[in-house]
């Protein structure tokens, strides 16, 4: 019995930290207005330079490859060129 007991003191202490909140709704205009989670705006600016940070970086691998791959597509453009006028003639 004092086991049971045990059990079911701890049950309701467990059930007492845990808060579930489900909408459910086929209608968008019945779901509340404000969302449930605050609003943090120095994680959004975190968040917003690291954004920033990362699109930078991308930009400057575009650039490597870019480079890298120059002396492929530079001749290849001269090419091109010279054969268009050459036959625009």
């Amino acid at each position: 019995i004092n086991s049971v007991k045990g059990q079911q003191k701890y049950f309701e202490q467990s059930a007492k930290l845990s808060k579930i909140t489900i909408y459910l709704s086929t209608d968008d205009l019945a779901l509340p207005y404000a969302p449930t989670n605050e609003w943090r705006p120095a994680v959004v600016f975190k968040e917003a330079v690291r954004s920033l940070i990362n699109n930078i970086r991308g930009l400057g691998n575009i650039l490597i490859w870019v480079v890298v791959f120059s002396p492929l597509w530079i001749p290849a453009i001269f090419v091109i060129r010279f054969a268009k006028k050459k036959l625009a003639i």
